[in-house]
């Protein structure tokens, strides 16, 4: 951690439990992070956009390579904020355009339904790098007659198996991927099916840019895992990846570019059925990247060399 800020007035350091989790994520996925926090919401799970955009601005002026924001405001259906389907053109919108300018990028969740009907700000602003979910199913964990397991393992399971059965009104009602690494001795990819999450909001133009999963597990004292959901979730997964691309970026001398990020960000996602926007690839992101600037494609996992990701 570099340095924590507290904006709005108040005794509690950690008034929701929100951002622990949302931090959780960002360690999980960024290879070597160094946090700044700015704290906005109060005890109520509530915060004033003005907030909002002292955190964004601060953090801008402070170096922030990335700004992770799990937080959203519906201004679509606010004649006062001016937002419009071509995106905001509210103060948040000028922080964000700020922080972009400055070579910041600004990642922002779009909002849950029921909570938000449309798109939130500022996930609606064009400058933003908005995040909407989609939900990691996992086929290892159905019987022939496809009947769901559940969440156990056993003879003839693989090591640390453990999947998350879960009915809510969160769109969610399917048995899904712990994140546990359950495959033995390698990757569980073949058995991830990646498909759309009914709990985002209605979405917006081309917003939003890019999608994560929002499934995310957690280990119990008793060893079952647990799920929150929600775009909130999914916002780091991308802020983790972009942080692990710019330190690729800037170990090759290549400057960033948040609107170029942006934009390749849409054409290297993959594809998924039913979805408007594709699932994030980092990899694939880098190494396009790279290759721009004539350099050699980026490598996974590897501790040698300058153009490792993971």
């Amino acid at each position: 951690m570099d340095r924590e800020q507290r904006i709005i007035d108040t005794d509690e350091d950690n008034t929701t439990g929100h951002g622990t989790v949302v931090t959780k994520i960002l360690s999980t996925i960024a290879t070597n992070p160094k946090f700044q926090f700015y704290q906005i919401i109060d005890e109520y799970g509530e915060y004033d956009d003005g907030d909002l955009l002292t955190a964004i601005v601060r953090a801008t002026d402070y170096g922030a390579d990335v700004i992770n924001l799990s937080v959203g405001s519906p201004h679509v259906s606010d004649d006062d904020k001016l937002c419009d389907h071509s995106g905001a053109q509210c103060s948040l919108d000028k922080a964000v355009k700020y922080a972009v300018d400055s070579g910041t990028i600004v990642v922002s969740a779009v909002g849950n339904a029921p909570t938000y009907d449309t798109i939130c700000c500022p996930a609606l602003s064009e400058s933003s790098i908005a995040v909407g979910g989609c939900l990691v199913k996992c086929s290892a964990s159905l019987k022939k007659d496809q009947t769901p397991i559940g969440v156990q393992s056993g003879p003839g399971k693989p090591p640390k198996a453990m999947w998350l059965s879960s009915k809510s009104e969160e769109g969610i009602s399917d048995v899904l991927c712990s994140g546990m690494g359950c495959y033995p001795g390698g990757s569980c990819e073949e058995n991830q099916h990646i498909v759309k999450w009914d709990g985002n909001p209605r979405f917006v133009g081309d917003t939003p840019d890019t999608i994560a999963p929002v499934n995310y597990p957690q280990k119990m004292e008793n060893g079952v895992g647990v799920m929150r959901a929600g775009t909130s979730f999914a916002t780091p997964v991308i802020s983790g990846g972009l942080a692990n691309v710019v330190e690729v970026l800037q170990q090759n001398g290549v400057s960033v570019n948040p609107d170029e990020i942006r934009k390749y960000i849409r054409l290297t996602g993959e594809e998924i059925e039913d979805s408007p926007a594709t699932l994030f690839d980092a990899i694939g992101l880098a190494t396009e990247l790279l290759r721009e600037h004539d350099l050699p494609p980026v490598r996974v996992e590897s501790n040698s060399g300058s153009n490792s990701l993971r």
